[in-house]
């Protein structure tokens, strides 16, 4: 694991740690898990560090590909339907 890796790894684990104390916990885990925390804190061996992070990243980089890809795709569809109307759409049309 890179120096910059592993100080961006310890200083996201503290920050995470820090929001987790004053209980906003929802941006401690996304501060904790989008960065390369959890292959830091999680690998066993430093040999395995680099790779488990590297792969980590890559992870998070494909996920956020897939969401974003959802969302072009309802704006392309025209949104989100208003709730009102989920009923109709999700209806079978025989009924």
């Amino acid at each position: 694991m890179s120096p910059v890796m592993r100080i961006w790894a310890i200083f996201a684990a503290c920050a995470a740690l820090l929001f987790a104390l004053r209980g906003a916990w929802p941006v401690a885990l996304a501060c904790f898990f989008l960065s390369p925390a959890p292959a830091w804190v999680f690998a066993r061996a430093p040999a395995e560090r680099a790779s488990a992070a590297s792969s980590w990243l890559r992870a998070i980089a494909a996920a956020l590909a897939i969401a974003a890809a959802l969302y072009l795709i309802v704006v392309a569809a025209g949104g989100i339907p208003p709730v009102h109307e989920w009923r109709g759409a999700l209806s079978l049309p025989g009924r």
